[in-house]
């Protein structure tokens, strides 16, 4: 096989696997991010409740689908309560640090100060610098 061929074939594989490795930004996803809204919305725990059953399903067998896009609201939150809702969404869906690593890993090389930030703070880990994220 021609090296070439290898190249194109590996580069072919991580475009299907769903994100190209080493992604520099989080692209919205329209349906996803309406769920995350309506559970940022919910005055009852009933709606809460609907919001998080309709993350569950599109998220993603391992929400691979879904913390990225967490991270996309914490980085465009304008109040309290939209900023903590990532939070609340991973508590209540029981997201574990491994899912939470794996559906970041496209993201962790990114050369965005900001998305870095985010991913870090969503991790709970420190800064290259070894400074606590804000």
């Amino acid at each position: 096989m021609r090296p070439w061929i290898s190249i194109v074939a590996i580069a072919a594989l991580a475009t299907v696997a769903g994100q190209c490795v080493g992604a520099e930004q989080i692209t919205p996803d329209a349906t996803i991010q309406a769920q995350i809204a309506a559970a940022a919305a919910a005055k009852t725990d009933s709606e809460l409740q609907t919001a998080l059953a309709e993350l569950k399903q599109s998220g993603g067998a391992d929400y691979e689908k879904l913390v990225p896009q967490l991270v996309y609201v914490l980085m465009h939150s304008k109040d309290d309560r939209s900023a903590m809702i990532s939070g609340v969404i991973v508590d209540r869906l029981d997201i574990s640090p491994s899912q939470l690593r794996r559906a970041l890993e496209p993201y962790r090389m990114t050369k965005d100060p900001q998305l870095k930030r985010q991913i870090e703070n969503l991790l709970g880990e420190e800064t290259a610098d070894h400074t606590p994220t804000p």
